[in-house]
């Protein structure tokens, strides 16, 4: 998961003796089979509820950058 290892860097980068850090990977593993299936040498088995989401169609909607218009599409 890159934005783990994103966030584990910055801990090690800021890393000060005096403080605790924490980081949260919120990823799912199989977001990133190629690679898993790489590392592992094996396939991992896929949760139920994630088999059928590889065929079904990508959707995206594009919105300004702006908090209310954001807001109001998410309550929408």
């Amino acid at each position: 998961d890159p934005h783990s290892a994103i966030g584990y860097q910055a801990l090690k980068e800021h890393d000060r003796t005096d403080t605790n850090g924490i980081f949260l990977g919120t990823a799912h593993y199989c977001k990133f089979l190629p690679v898993m299936e790489q590392v592992l040498e094996s396939e991992p088995p896929l949760p139920p509820q994630a088999e059928g989401l590889f065929t079904k169609e990508k959707q995206a909607q594009a919105i300004r950058a702006d908090y209310a218009l954001l807001k109001s599409f998410l309550l929408d």
